[in-house]
């Protein structure tokens, strides 16, 4: 049997420590709780440690656990509960760990738990002392989650939530989310019945509810699983046709088919078909007032319908889609080509070639006098990708562009413009010295009808465009290289002619050409008979006596009197004299000097 100390008087005290002393000794050591229980029972702190750290769970459904930290020395603690903070508190058990199950606590119900640390004897029966007892902690079992939820779906007002009864529940709240694992936000509370009507929403949109079971104490429950419910919308009445349909001709990609809203129309189902009459096939939806079409191939014509629909947003499903709306054609245009040209070459025509189309059957070709504005058909029904253009005027020139079109006589793209002409003929009688001049080569040719000047090529580089109708190319080589040169008129409707062909090169700057110099002869019989003659004198700076450069011209028998020289000289200007000189009475004897003449050679 274990034994419960009382307090004793402190009259009495002494004579029990003493005898209690005298006790242990006899017993070899003795307990010294003895002691340590008297002291307590007298009212003295027995130095048994107050449990801290108590916590009492409140999370679970099964079991209501009791931690708490360890005491120095203690051998037992003593777990109390209450049914409120100040108590009383009733001892429900014992243990020698720091933690205790309350296997009796009733779900929903809210309890207070202290804890003290106890010590006991050996002896028999023992002495044991439990020491002060903990601050209390709230605990509870929480309620279960109900094993039943439903949420009505389809028409009516409200959505009507119910569920199952969840043991030790007094009261219910219902939550309720916008999506299954969103944000759950209570929208009602204090229930006491098994449904709940939830009025306070938008037909068409699904709500996810969850329900909270409570305790009379205010115990939480664990929520529900979720469930959803809805009100379905209410459909219109008959959708309108949409009108003002238009699908476009002018993209190289795609066709983009508009037209005006519907009321009431959450959707547009767009049709098309290869045909006006049809049949129409559904090639898509949109919820704004055009579709782009990506899918049709280039150079083919497609009608297109609109339909208006209306379909529920949640709930149940409805769908309703309206009349198709007329028809309007629409097709995807060929590319342009991707190079044009147009010859500037031919005196008979202009040819026109390009780029194949991809999808195209066939081609046109466009004219015009200007190049941006103006353009009208010449050619149309191309197979093939050149034209030549025999009507051109020559000396005219002309803008043309290209457009391909598809076997359903679908134009694409026009082409970048290119000018082109045909050419005049070549002006006449082009002629280019050849090594006569030192210090150019000199071209000339005949004047061209209706032109604005003329272009002047050496070795096929434009070196100068003039209006005369002669040059001197100062610019060609002076050694006295060869050049090709070509002269093209340039007319004022913006052609050109062939070109006129010569060669030509300067006389090398190192070189002579034979001057001719001519005088009248001199009437004296003794210059113009045997042993008389002619000096004639010649430099590059006048001449004032006899002692310069000179030829001498001697008179011939049998020849008729002499009246010329040719001198051969380079460029430069030359200055000349003559004199007459005779051979009678011994050595020669010259007659006063002529007036002296010059001369540029270039």
């Amino acid at each position: 049997m274990r034994r419960k100390l009382s307090v004793f008087s402190s009259i009495i005290l002494p004579v029990l420590i003493i005898s209690l002393l005298l006790s242990c000794g006899k017993a070899g050591g003795g307990n010294s709780l003895a002691l340590l229980a008297l002291l307590a029972g007298a009212g003295h702190s027995p130095g048994i440690g107050v449990p801290a750290g108590v916590v009492a769970s409140n999370n679970d459904t099964v079991t209501l656990s009791i931690t708490w930290s360890a005491v120095d020395d203690a051998q037992f603690y003593n777990v109390y509960r209450s049914d409120s903070f100040s108590g009383p508190y009733s001892l429900i058990g014992e243990t020698d760990v720091t933690s205790y199950d309350d296997t009796t606590a009733v779900p929903g119900e809210r309890y207070y738990y202290r804890v003290a640390a106890g010590m006991r004897s050996a002896d028999t029966p023992p002495v044991e002392v439990v020491g002060e007892q903990s601050d209390p902690d709230e605990g509870y079992l929480v309620l279960l989650a109900t094993t039943t939820i439903s949420a009505s779906r389809g028409s009516g007002s409200a959505v009507t939530v119910e569920w199952g009864a969840v043991d030790y529940a007094s009261t219910y709240r219902v939550l309720r989310s916008l999506s299954e694992a969103g944000s759950y936000a209570e929208i009602s509370s204090g229930i006491t019945v098994l449904q709940h009507e939830d009025s306070v929403i938008t037909p068409g949109t699904s709500y996810y509810y969850k329900v909270v079971a409570y305790s009379a104490d205010g115990v939480a429950g664990i929520e529900s699983v979720s469930a959803e419910g809805y009100i379905d919308e209410t459909p219109p009445g008959l959708l309108g046709i949409p009108g003002d349909v238009a699908a476009t001709e002018n993209n190289t990609s795609s066709v983009t088919i508009t037209w005006s809203a519907v009321t009431d129309a959450r959707f547009y189902n767009v049709y098309r078909a290869n045909s006006f009459a049809g049949p129409y096939e559904l090639i898509g939806e949109n919820n704004v007032t055009s579709y782009t079409d990506e899918t049709p191939a280039p150079g083919e014509q497609y009608y297109y319908r609109v339909a208006a629909g209306w379909r529920s947003t949640g709930g149940t499903p409805i769908e309703l889609v309206g009349d198709q709306s007329d028809p309007d054609g629409g097709y995807v245009q060929l590319a342009a080509t991707a190079a044009i040209s147009a010859s500037i070459d031919s005196g008979m025509e202009v040819t026109v070639e390009w780029a194949a189309v991809e999808y195209a059957a066939t081609y046109r070709v466009l004219r015009s006098l200007a190049e941006s504005t103006g353009f009208t058909e010449i050619a149309s029904d191309l197979t093939v990708t050149e034209y030549a253009d025999t009507v051109a005027l020559a000396g005219t020139r002309y803008y043309y562009r290209v457009v391909a079109y598809s076997a359903d006589d679908l134009g694409g793209r026009e082409s970048n413009t290119v000018q082109g002409y045909r050419c005049t003929d070549a002006p006449g009688n082009f002629v280019a010295t050849d090594g006569t001049i030192f210090s150019y080569v000199r071209l000339t040719w005949d004047a061209a009808a209706d032109t604005s000047g003329y272009e002047i090529f050496r070795d096929s580089s434009l070196i100068t465009t003039v209006t005369a109708t002669t040059y001197n190319d100062s610019g060609a080589d002076s050694s006295g290289t060869v050049h090709f040169y070509q002269v093209v008129a340039l007319h004022n409707n913006g052609g050109k002619s062939l070109p006129a062909l010569d060669s030509g090169n300067r006389l090398n700057s190192s070189g002579t050409i034979p001057c001719t110099v001519s005088w009248t002869p001199n009437r004296e019989k003794a210059v113009n008979s045997t042993g008389g003659g002619y000096y004639v004198y010649y430099s590059t700076g006048h001449i004032t006596d006899t002692s310069g450069a000179r030829v001498t011209v001697p008179y011939v028998s049998g020849d008729s009197t002499p009246a010329t020289a040719i001198i051969p000289l380079g460029p430069g200007t030359w200055y000349f004299r003559v004199a007459g000189y005779s051979g009678l009475g011994g050595s020669p004897r010259a007659s006063a000097l002529s007036s002296e003449q010059s001369v540029v050679i270039y």
